[in-house]
């Protein structure tokens, strides 16, 4: 059996994500064994005194002595991957001092940033209480002050808090939300925080973050220090699961919010004029559970995949849609599987959209682009293995770059560029 008090293997990556899946042990050699669990693999090839990860290289320590005289793995050390892709990606953001900067916030394996364009990454958990850096829903970089990022989730055995870095996600530490926490206390239930919005007002010091949680939307002014409920009109529908802000009207949010139970009854999109503090219900005859939810950089136009009012299933049928006046009247663009969509930051007619298969025989699944708004489209992504469909599944673009994106879906993280560099010799 697993010596547990003189390996390490509870102090490897792995200890902490049961259940375990699998055990194996060579057939030629007792020595060399093997342990899955839902994080991936983990060999010991001296009966389980060292433990190591064969799908990934060690490089560089990020901690060397964190846990004293101990082999390399996650918690220390940069890792690079030998051909394994890490899965289930749920948000991503690219640092706007140093676009080679790349946070992915995962379910199961947490923060993970690289350094250097994705050739390395180290494992970002140090003040992200236990039970919850395994699971991050949410980033967003400040665009003002060097080195500052906020992180938020929760899952497993944690409930959502959210966290703050001001060394570029090297340390954290908590910055709310209380009114969430003190929920989680009276009720007993898990709650998360699934989105993170942040902006940065005319004349004030501090950047406004939006946090989305399953008991409504909060914001902070001053750092984290506070945090206000904003929920007027949202009172029926607490569970958001998205909020965006419109950069064409300085006070404008938006939201998707569903019921307390999030799989029932009804959802909808939502609209805020004066910061969050007062909503309004959008195309509450056609639009139910929101999938995914872009904002026009430059015109404000929305496109929003959504099921109908009532409608909460994973196969129930959904749409594209599209509104020019800002959720006043919608327009239907497109009737397939869709995951996600998402608006050209410098293009307003300029689309992508992910399609996933209900029956592979008739559906087809790839990433689109229209460069009409949604009245034509094309494929772009025939040489991705995609599996598409979750509740994560977003296309993310540069801040500083608007022709690189990133397409984030259940299998992986993956890079387009609309005009790929000329690496070719002259």
């Amino acid at each position: 059996r697993l010596r547990r008090h003189d390996s390490n293997f509870d102090q490897s990556y792995y200890c902490a994500y049961g259940p375990a899946n699998g055990l194996a042990c060579s057939p030629t050699n007792p020595d060399v064994v093997a342990y899955t669990d839902n994080a991936g693999i983990a060999v010991s090839y001296d009966g389980g005194a060292h433990w190591t990860e064969p799908g990934f290289e060690f490089g560089e320590a990020v901690w060397p002595e964190a846990f004293g005289d101990r082999p390399p793995m996650r918690l220390t050390h940069k890792v690079r991957s030998r051909g394994i892709q890490l899965i289930v990606p749920l948000d991503l953001a690219v640092d706007p001092f140093d676009p080679k900067t790349i946070a992915i916030g995962h379910c199961d394996v947490g923060l993970m940033i690289s350094r250097d364009n994705g050739e390395w990454w180290e494992w970002a958990y140090r003040g992200i209480l236990t039970g919850e850096r395994n699971y991050i829903r949410a980033i967003a970089y400040d665009p003002t002050i060097k080195g500052r990022m906020w992180v938020a989730g929760g899952g497993w055995s944690g409930t959502g808090h959210v966290y703050r870095s001001d060394d570029g996600g090297r340390n954290f530490k908590i910055t709310g939300i209380p009114q969430l926490n003190a929920e989680v206390e009276r009720s007993g239930r898990k709650l998360y925080v699934h989105d993170l919005e942040l902006v940065r007002r005319h004349g004030t010091d501090a950047a406004t973050v939006y946090a989305a949680t399953d008991i409504g939307i909060f914001t902070t002014a001053d750092d984290g220090g506070s945090w206000t409920n904003g929920t007027v009109e949202l009172e029926a529908f607490p569970r958001v699961s998205r909020v965006v802000l419109d950069p064409t009207g300085a006070e404008r949010v938006y939201a998707a919010a569903a019921t307390a139970t999030g799989t029932t009854g009804d959802a909808g999109l939502f609209r805020s004029d004066d910061g969050g503090r007062n909503w309004v219900r959008l195309g509450a005859e056609t639009i139910g559970l929101v999938r995914s939810l872009s904002v026009c950089r430059t015109t404000g136009a929305l496109y929003v995949i959504a099921l109908a009012p009532g409608q909460a299933g994973y196969w129930s049928p959904r749409s594209l849609y599209h509104s020019a006046d800002r959720g006043g009247t919608w327009a239907v663009l497109d009737d397939r599987f869709g995951a996600c969509v998402a608006v050209h930051p410098a293009d307003p007619r300029k689309l992508f959209y992910v399609t996933f298969a209900q029956d592979i025989r008739r559906d087809t699944v790839n990433v689109w682009s229209s460069a009409d708004g949604g009245q034509n489209w094309r494929p772009v992504a025939d040489d991705i293995p995609l599996s598409p469909g979750g509740t994560g599944n977003q296309i993310v673009f540069d801040a500083t770059d608007s022709s690189r994106f990133f397409l984030l879906h259940n299998s992986g993280t993956y890079e387009g560029r609309e005009n790929p560099p000329d690496t070719r010799d002259d």
